[in-house]
């Protein structure tokens, strides 16, 4: 049968990723779409990249842990400028769930990384004053985000009022019917990295040297970013319940985020 040699593909890729769920019709569409014979694809490979293209944690940490020195290392060859070579790999990878989606299994995604990493760093090398502008605009959203405040807020002064009778737990209530949606909508790696920093308690610093590998003014940077879409997800689903909630919401992100 014309479908067996994808049937195999697949179990030996989904062995090589125990902790990934990648559907079978997924992953077949995709082989198929290669328009190449299985045998000839790097199976393991394209099994990551369907989870990863999915959205999965999972596969987000597991491609982390294995690509991103690599990644930054050719980056690097680029330009060695350290913060080139952090702010270059950390947008890289957070693009990564999109671009995943032109890899197509025909050679190793170490080498299919490879090109990619040296053309991103490339074309970010070219738009050098486009990078400064923006750099620019990341220090200064990275200051309207400190202290905690980690939501833009119109309520402010209504919030800190009703500390005295909103307190942790009824916020939790409030966390899981609004925000743990809101999170569960946000890209993969920006949902890993509040995790680490809210649910996990981990510093900047610990994010930085433990998880990333990075600099802990790139965490900051890419902290502000993940905030400000899960601040967009969670006034919107807030805005449909009506002024009271909105307030009492925002004063629980500001609560818990301390």
């Amino acid at each position: 049968m014309a479908g067996e040699p994808i049937q195999r593909l697949y179990f030996e890729s989904a062995e090589k990723w125990p902790l990934l769920m990648v559907p079978y019709p997924r992953f077949r569409e995709r082989v198929l779409a290669s328009r190449c014979s299985a045998e000839n694809l790097a199976g393991p490979d394209l099994y990551l990249a369907v989870a990863l293209e999915s959205g999965s944690t999972a596969a987000w940490e597991c491609f982390h842990t294995k690509y991103a020195a690599f990644i930054q290392k050719h980056v690097a060859q680029v330009d060695s400028r350290r913060e080139f070579v952090e702010d270059a790999t950390q947008d890289l990878l957070e693009q990564m769930p999109q671009r995943i989606r032109k890899y197509r299994g025909l050679s190793s995604l170490y080498g299919w990384l490879a090109v990619v990493a040296a053309n991103h760093a490339r074309n970010r090398k070219i738009s050098t004053s486009r990078e400064t502008s923006l750099d620019s605009y990341a220090v200064n959203e990275e200051r309207e985000t400190s202290g905690g405040d980690w939501l833009v807020s119109d309520h402010g002064d209504a919030a800190r009022e009703m500390a005295d009778h909103l307190d942790r737990s009824e916020c939790e209530k409030l966390i899981r019917g609004i925000l743990q949606p809101a999170l569960r909508s946000l890209r993969p790696d920006w949902r890993m990295l509040l995790m680490h920093k809210f649910r996990d308690g981990m510093t900047n610093r610990e994010i930085a040297r433990i998880v990333l590998k990075t600099g802990e003014a790139n965490v900051s940077k890419r902290l502000s970013k993940a905030l400000r879409q899960l601040n967009k997800r969670i006034l919107s689903a807030a805005s449909r319940m009506g002024s009271t909630a909105r307030k009492d919401l925002e004063h629980c992100v500001e609560l818990l985020g301390r």
